[in-house]
């Protein structure tokens, strides 16, 4: 039997409407935890004290009970020991730490397009860093990593061009629990992508030579967080977020294909991104596993242009519209 919990009409309104979210954008269920308001509880806290009584209300943030003598007591649901029904555990302390830190090691399959223009695909590899505060409030920081060689395609062919990714984030959201097991975060937040294409000195199957591309976009996320809390320490996990794109700079060494062209930059500020994960967790101890498939999207639209002359003649130099779709897994340690 799962714990008792009275829910208010505006709580049924919205558990029902984060349920129906979850199911068409991301194929995530959570079951409520069955109501039943006749049964009398025995509920234990750290500090000793027992109350018995019917379970008004309880989220993972505080617990309601109405004792047998009719007064009501209020708790934080941290608070919690366990709580009972005829010598029987239905409920022991499953709540989210106020502070987490993870590493994880990821994989991914890379491929950006130029409509029309030229491809590059490849596997990278990278670690990421990640701390999270849930108190209601959720902050969270995060450090991705990676590296890996694309293979280059246009008229010609060049392979094993060196790839570079590094990623910061920072999210701030509020928690909203829907019942003991199963919280919705909505969050916004501001994130810093950076991207190094180091082709200098390689050359095409055609002969044209190569130069390095570095790519800085600064963005705003915006997205929802669900977590379900499942049977013998499990939690099952899914996000999903757009991106808007409000700067990019882009910078082309071209001096590196001809001394004659100078080194331009070209700014490319309009662009969005999405992205969606699932992550299935087990608790181990004072630490928990995690592994997480996931996709991440972006378009680019096209920069605006820089003129320049070399040997005599005007060039318009610019960055085509663009789309990068990267699809892997992450597995790691949350503590």
């Amino acid at each position: 039997m799962g714990p008792i919990i009275r829910a208010n009409r505006h709580s049924r309104r919205l558990h029902d409407f984060c349920l129906l979210v979850a199911i068409l954008f991301l194929s995530f269920a959570g079951n409520a935890i069955a109501q039943d308001q006749d049964v009398v509880k025995v509920v234990q806290f750290k500090d000793g004290t027992t109350v018995t009584g019917k379970i008004l209300e309880m989220n993972i943030y505080t617990i309601q009970v109405q004792s047998v003598d009719g007064s009501i007591v209020t708790r934080k649901f941290d608070d919690i020991v366990m709580i009972q029904d005829k010598d029987e555990v239905v409920i022991t302390k499953n709540i989210i730490p106020v502070h987490s830190f993870e590493i994880g090691f990821e994989a991914f399959h890379k491929e950006y397009k130029e409509p029309d223009v030229m491809n590059e695909k490849g596997m990278m590899y990278g670690v990421g860093l990640a701390y999270t505060y849930h108190d209601k409030v959720m902050f969270k920081a995060g450090l991705l990593v990676a590296y890996g060689e694309v293979d280059y395609e246009n008229s010609g062919k060049l392979d094993g061009i060196p790839d570079r990714h590094v990623e910061l984030r920072g999210l701030l959201g509020y928690d909203f629990p829907i019942d003991p097991s199963f919280l919705i975060t909505p969050y916004i937040g501001l994130g810093y992508r950076f991207l190094r294409n180091d082709a200098a000195g390689m050359i095409t199957t055609t002969g044209a030579r190569g130069y390095n591309r570095e790519s800085n976009y600064f963005y705003t996320p915006v997205g929802i967080a669900l977590i379900k809390m499942l049977p013998e320490g499990w939690t099952l996990a899914a996000e999903a977020e757009f991106d808007y794109l409000w700067y990019g700079k882009q910078y082309s060494d071209l001096s590196d294909a001809n001394p004659l062209y100078p080194d331009v930059d070209n700014q490319q500020d309009q662009g969005y991104g999405i992205r969606g994960a699932i992550r299935i967790e087990k608790k181990i101890t004072y630490s928990a596993i995690f592994f997480e498939p996931f996709i991440r999207y972006w378009h680019i639209s096209q920069s605006d242009d820089t003129i320049f002359t070399a040997g005599g003649t005007t060039y318009r130099g610019y960055e085509p519209k663009n789309n990068t779709t990267e699809i892997g897994a992450r597995i790691g340690l949350r503590f």
